[in-house]
């Protein structure tokens, strides 16, 4: 169990698609051990399933999952100063005990935190810090409200491609990947459908970044924690990608 020191009130959101019992096993003491209360944790399940507290439309896969989560919580939880959101890639992709140590570490100081990346081909006017959209750490008021607020207009925008050649034609690269770089499931976007799909996401995770309100508040993950973190996850991620480069 990792221990936690608690100065503001957070809830701990998670979007799955899929909220089975096992999911559900892994979450709980997940949440457990960065001192969410069980009263203050939201699931929202994209697939539909029962056990969650909302089904999710899916409708812009986890991004419609946070907002629709974000909404559920200002509903019926009391007002939180932090809201700690991760999809269930958490438990496959990530090292989750790893990540569990790191959000305990991270003083509760106002702003947009997360899996800070770097893209060095960047459309005008895209400065290429983003934050990975499979978690984010929103601390004080006017980060959760400013987040919601990104979030409703990525969605509006969801399925238009950038007007940028370069850009379109570096996310390509990106999808048919190598051992160590690009995305770590190539294999499964190799039909037409789930390829498009992956691309309005990563667009999606792009801009919701780029948004001026977002990024004046983004504060990615630093720190020798981070690192180390960060280390066992790239090693998680090359792993997966060689293993669908296989399948290819």
């Amino acid at each position: 169990r990792v221990a936690h020191r608690r100065t503001v009130s957070v809830i701990g959101l998670l979007v799955a698609y899929g909220y089975d019992d096992r999911v559900a096993r892994r979450w709980n003491a997940f949440a457990d051990s960065i001192g969410v209360a069980v009263e203050d944790r939201v699931v929202v399940d994209n697939r539909g399933g029962a056990r969650a507290d909302l089904a999710g439309t899916n409708a812009q896969f986890e991004f419609s999952g946070y907002l629709e989560g974000l909404r559920f919580a200002r509903d019926h939880c009391k007002t939180p100063e932090r809201i700690v959101i991760f999809n269930d890639t958490l438990f496959g992709h990530h090292w989750a005990g790893g990540w569990a140590r790191l959000v305990n570490r991270i003083p509760p100081r106002a702003g947009i935190r997360g899996d800070g990346r770097r893209d060095r081909t960047a459309a005008e006017g895209w400065p290429g810090r983003y934050l990975a959209s499979w978690h984010f750490d929103l601390v004080g008021q006017q980060a959760i409200r400013v987040f919601a607020e990104a979030l409703e207009q990525i969605i509006e925008q969801f399925d238009e491609p950038d007007l940028d050649p370069a850009y379109e034609t570096h996310l390509e690269r990106y999808l048919r990947a190598s051992h160590w770089r690009g995305y770590s499931n190539p294999a499964g976007v190799r039909d037409g459908r789930a390829r498009e799909r992956k691309l309005a996401c990563i667009r999606a995770e792009h801009r919701l970044s780029a948004a001026d309100s977002v990024s004046a508040l983004l504060q990615p993950h630093r720190g020798p924690t981070y690192r180390a973190v960060h280390a066992v996850d790239r090693v998680l991620s090359a792993r997966r990608r060689i293993a669908s480069l296989r399948r290819i």
